[in-house]
């Protein structure tokens, strides 16, 4: 029988216990509770293998102290222990997750660290950091070499890979910044080269992207945020073609992110942007994976994409 492994892909969260939090509205009990409660659902009759939440589990600026963060971060783990009894789950740390004082040390203490690689049934999951640029960069090469015997590469980061169409941060990706440019391009040709299905949130928006590099790489990304509040309208598409990706920062005539989305752009096969909230459900077989992405707390798919030749 074939080996087909299943993970169940959870966005931003940014747990808060404060009242006043401009998140708190999305922890009421018919916002993102009721979202991790479809997603239990579908993992459970899909028979997913691992539960990945994708970074900025917590609001990590909103409290100080490491107490405090030590029970920010245990009431976040607790409400995924009761929405996805039994199944595994891996986090990959975001940029909110370590902020306030104490925060790192209580992060530290409560996850296991990223830059390793998690094997998945003929396929392997590589979680990276990418808070540490520095050493996430350095520990790259010998993961993808631990993995290279692996039917299927997944990558989970936080920060995107392939830049996501999101307002004002469009830099906000893994080794984005302008003065690493020679260091994102050899990230990006590395995971290119091994096809690599690459998992992130950060941009609290959902999609996918298809990316050919010139020497035939390729990379998937599927970007997830789960940031729902029960109020906002059902899960929509904004961007639906390679043409579209980018081309708000030329109507808003803005040069230099308009040129850093333009040179994706000839890679670019698939381009498709849901504004809303989510989660999405991974199948990996011998020769596709299917992504299905899930609105709100709806257990039915909302958008299914299947991705073969990998």
């Amino acid at each position: 029988m074939e080996n087909v492994v299943k993970i169940l892909v959870i966005g931003d969260l940014h747990y808060t216990e404060r009242a006043d939090s401009p998140c708190a509205a999305v922890w009421r009990p018919v916002g993102i509770p009721r979202l991790l409660e479809a997603a239990g659902r579908v993992a459970r009759d899909s028979g997913a293998a691992l539960a990945l939440q994708i970074g900025d589990l917590v609001g990590g600026e909103e409290v100080d102290g490491v107490a405090a963060h030590d029970a920010m971060i245990a009431g976040a783990m607790d409400c995924l222990k009761k929405t996805l009894p039994d199944l595994p789950v891996t986090i990959a740390p975001g940029n909110h997750d370590t902020r306030g004082d104490g925060g790192p040390e209580a992060w530290a203490r409560a996850v296991p660290p990223a830059n390793r690689a998690v094997p998945l049934g003929d396929d392997a999951l590589v979680l990276l950091d990418s808070n540490t640029p520095d050493a996430t960069f350095a520990a790259l090469p010998a993961l993808l070499a631990e993995t290279a015997g692996c039917r299927r590469l997944f990558v989970a980061v936080h920060h995107p890979v392939i830049p996501c169409y999101y307002g004002l941060s469009y830099r906000s990706i893994f080794l984005g910044e302008p003065e690493r440019d020679a260091e994102r391009l050899e990230a990006l040709r590395l995971l290119a080269r091994r096809h690599a299905v690459v998992l992130c949130g950060h941009v609290h928006t959902n999609g996918f992207i298809d990316w050919r590099g010139e020497d035939g790489g390729r990379i998937v990304q599927v970007h997830v945020s789960s940031l729902w509040d029960g109020m906002e309208p059902a899960l929509r598409e904004t961007i639906s073609s390679p043409d579209g990706y980018g081309r708000y920062y030329e109507r808003a005539r803005r040069a230099d992110a308009a040129a850093f989305f333009a040179s994706f752009r000839p890679g670019l096969a698939t381009s498709r942007h849901f504004e809303g909230a989510g989660f999405a459900l991974l199948e990996s077989s011998t020769d596709t994976v299917t992504v299905s992405l899930f609105a709100e707390d709806s257990a039915t798919p909302f958008a299914r994409t299947v991705i073969d030749e990998l």
